[in-house]
Parts: C-alpha cells; sequence; structure tokens
C-alpha cells in the first residue's frame, strides 16, 4: 500500500493503515489553534496523530491525550508518536469520545478537534471513509457536550469544519454552554469564497474576533501567512504547492 507522509522539522507522520488523510486543512489547524499556553491537551479524533504531534511541537511543556475509535487508525498514530521526538508527552488511546468523557471531567485546558465534517447529505460507501468524513460515530451535538464536560473552566476548544457547516457548530456549541472566542476564516485565495472555518471556544461569554487566512497569494504560490504558519513543521517549506 502506498504510504502518505507530512514530513516535519524531525520525522515523517506516515499514513498507511487507514483512511484518516494528512490534509492541509489539518496541518493549518494545528498550526493556528492558540495552544501556546496549554499544559493539558486532548486531541478528539487524531486520526495519524498529526493534530497531536504539531501539538507536542509547539507546547513544549503540555501533556497531550489523544483519542482516535478506529483501531488501525489509532495504531497508526501510535507508531508515528513512538517515531517522534515527543513520544513522552503523548499519549494515544483507542477509545470514542463518548466511552472516554465519563472518566475524565475537567481535565484539559485545551481540547482540539478535526471533526467528522457532514452532518447530512450523501456518504461514502467505504466505511472508514464514511466514519471519517461524516458524523457517523460523533455528531456536534456531542462533540459540544463532552468539551463542556472536559474543558477546565479557563480552558479553550479549538474546531475546524466547513463553511457550509459552521452554523450546525454554532448552534450545538452556543446550545450547550460554549462561546466563540476567535473565527479564522480560511480561503484558499483572496478571491476565493470562505471554505473553512477554526472556531475556538471557551465556557465564557464575549464578543468573538474575526480574521481570514489566505492559504495562496496566487495559483500554486503558498501566502507569506501560509508560509509562516508550516515552516515551524515542513522540513521543506516550497513556495510551490501542487494542492
Amino acid at each position: 500500500m502506498t504510504s502518505q507522509s507530512f514530513t516535519m522539522q524531525r520525522f515523517t507522520v506516515v499514513q498507511d493503515r487507514c483512511a484518516m488523510k494528512v490534509t492541509q486543512d489539518a496541518c493549518i489547524l494545528g498550526a493556528l489553534a492558540p495552544l501556546e499556553d496549554a499544559t493539558r491537551i486532548l486531541d478528539i479524533g487524531t486520526g495519524t496523530g498529526l493534530l497531536a504531534l504539531m501539538a507536542a511541537q509547539r507546547a513544549p511543556q503540555a501533556t497531550i491525550v489523544a483519542i482516535e475509535p478506529n483501531e488501525s487508525a489509532a495504531l497508526q498514530a501510535a507508531e508515528n508518536v513512538e517515531r517522534s521526538p515527543f513520544r513522552a508527552a503523548i499519549e494515544v488511546s483507542c477509545t470514542s469520545l463518548q466511552s472516554f468523557s465519563p472518566l475524565n471531567s475537567h481535565q484539559f485546558d485545551h481540547i482540539i478537534c478535526n471533526p467528522p465534517f457532514y452532518q447530512e447529505g450523501s456518504r461514502s460507501a467505504d466505511e472508514e471513509k464514511r466514519a471519517a468524513w461524516h458524523a457517523v460515530h460523533l455528531t456536534f451535538e456531542e462533540l459540544a457536550e463532552h468539551c463542556v464536560q472536559l474543558l477546565t473552566s479557563d480552558g479553550l476548544a479549538t474546531f475546524l469544519c466547513p463553511i457550509n457547516e459552521i452554523h450546525a457548530l454554532v448552534s450545538a456549541c452556543t446550545a450547550h454552554g460554549l462561546s466563540m472566542h476567535r473565527g479564522i476564516h480560511i480561503r484558499d485565495r483572496a478571491e476565493r469564497p470562505v471554505r473553512r472555518v477554526i472556531s475556538v471556544w471557551s465556557l465564557h461569554p464575549g464578543a468573538a474576533t474575526t480574521e481570514e487566512f489566505i492559504v495562496r497569494s496566487a495559483p500554486m504560490t503558498y501566502s507569506a501567512a501560509m508560509l509562516d504558519a508550516i515552516q515551524g513543521f515542513y522540513l521543506l517549506s516550497s513556495q510551490r504547492s501542487n494542492e
């Protein structure tokens, strides 16, 4: 089987066992989530372990728990962690959020999640791809409910979702007592529509700030903002991109 990889400063995140892809969107989430002051981080649905590994590189003071319900993905994540310089900081557990949450109340000051995107619509016939992309095992409602239980009083939760699903995510989060702290609207280029939204949530009410993140300054050319975001992770940050 052909493996896919994301080359970080000192090691490679490999995906050869599972359907959870190493994507550009996940890399942006891992680079922009406000993790600098976190001491205990939960990565929900870690897939290959990419977000947990990026979190460990950005927040060396933190301990990280990465949970993943898919057995093959959890095994891949554990292997990637073991090959990395951050093995002592990351614990990978093959479990669902619904099973994990009741045993771990209010322990994390940051939760990061690239959840199954699509709450509705047609679904892939492939079981692993369906679970990775669609809310088969984790809805926005469940994500919000359990994050409220797992966050410390001053904790933050950072999520990534498509623009056409942001209203459903906002509705679920606000219904369970989370308040948006920050919104980052992602565009492929300045003239393109918003494609993804990174949202940061807290348990404390307040006005949200909104900003934009432009991935490319021209076709196949990363913007200065994108290069600045990823240069600490890619072994070689090229200004050319085929994505």
